[in-house]
């Protein structure tokens, strides 16, 4: 930890004890300086707070948004939302979720072993002001060691725990062959697309790559990262144009859909590939709800998305449904229960997870 970081903590603490001077911080320096490695870390998960400690409290919601490539928020029961109120004159109120269903979430930092079971592989709890990093299993120690899951230098990925454990069984399912090649379907591509390409070179460390994103949008470092690696092809499609005209190098090998839109994004680009999607060994669609859970829980996805796709979530649904009818569908077992996306809505429900399919020889 840097010293800048260091006196950073220790301005913000003076500042807090000046605007909230009726409490008192629990957590010592040293503590609070070894927690910023978990909350600047690529791995998703909130932070849980069983503790009535309010500047404890805002000093955790200071780190995350100064520090956090996550959107991370500071979970805790009904019985602290007082702290909530004691936060909001000072601007920090939004980083703190109240939510009694401590375990809908995941976590990267917990201060209460009950919540152990969601804590990621990745993660610590703060016992007795002591940091006690998780364990480690190690089947996962190769594939949380890739640099591009630890670190997000193409902006925030929404890949999970979860999806990566289920991507990385779902590769190396694939027949190994001397080129494979990846194609991702996506609205918006960035550090996801860096995650897939060195989940699946660990599955094929002997096999050449290709990489093709196809979307309307790209971040600007993954363009330059486009242009200066071998094998990676970028193809930026308007959302706006259903007719698609671009061309693949060769027959992609498995197809990633990294999108909720099938109007805009899956359908136009399907339709123009369907005749090269033929030869490939899988397809996996990330992020897909049953249908049944959508309707349990209609009322909750309209105030977490504010009403902006549940049309995408009942078409993307029913799309997966109708591939379970036509393709095999592949299961995986996977370390936590499905859990939410890594963002701050209470509301959505926890069924979330990847679906994929057998499309052609994919062993199994």
């Amino acid at each position: 930890m840097s010293q800048s970081q260091s006196n950073t903590i220790s301005a913000w603490k003076h500042t807090l004890l000046t605007q909230l001077p009726s409490h008192a911080f629990t957590l010592q320096d040293d503590t609070v300086i070894n927690t910023l490695s978990f909350i600047a870390s690529g791995h998703e998960g909130h932070i849980y707070w069983n503790a009535n400690t309010p500047l404890d409290v805002a000093l955790l919601c200071l780190c995350i948004k100064h520090f956090s490539t996550q959107p991370r928020r500071i979970v805790m029961p009904r019985s602290h939302a007082e702290i909530k109120s004691i936060l909001a004159p000072i601007g920090l109120d939004h980083l703190v979720l109240i939510h009694d269903e401590s375990k809908f979430f995941s976590y990267i930092l917990a201060n209460s072993s009950d919540v152990s079971s969601n804590l990621h592989p990745m993660g610590a709890l703060i016992t007795d002001g002591q940091i006690q990093p998780s364990h480690l299993p190690p089947r996962y120690r190769d594939l949380l060691a890739l640099p591009s899951l630890a670190t997000h230098n193409l902006g925030h990925s929404h890949l999970c725990f979860n999806d990566v454990v289920f991507l990385h069984q779902l590769f190396n399912q694939l027949l190994p062959k001397k080129n494979i090649h990846l194609l991702v379907l996506a609205m918006s591509a960035s550090q996801q697309v860096i995650q897939l390409l060195d989940i699946l070179a660990l599955s094929h460390p002997s096999s050449i790559i290709q990489t093709s994103i196809v979307a309307p949008h790209f971040s600007n470092n993954l363009w330059e990262l486009i242009d200066s690696t071998p094998n990676m092809t970028g193809i930026e499609t308007p959302w706006n144009k259903k007719e698609k005209h671009y061309s693949l190098p060769t027959p992609p090998d498995v197809v990633i859909i990294d999108s909720l839109n099938v109007d805009l994004v899956l359908t136009p680009n399907f339709n123009h590939l369907s005749s090269m999607l033929v030869s490939a060994q899988a397809m996996c669609i990330l992020h897909a709800y049953p249908l049944p859970v959508f309707r349990n829980y209609s009322d909750a996805f309209a105030v977490a998305y504010h009403h902006q796709f549940l049309n995408d979530l009942v078409k993307i649904t029913a799309f997966t449904d109708a591939c379970a009818r036509h393709f095999s569908l592949l299961n995986f077992d996977l370390p936590f229960d499905a859990m939410p996306l890594p963002n701050t809505h209470a509301n959505i429900p926890h069924q979330s997870k990847c679906k994929a399919f057998k499309l052609q020889s994919v062993d199994g």
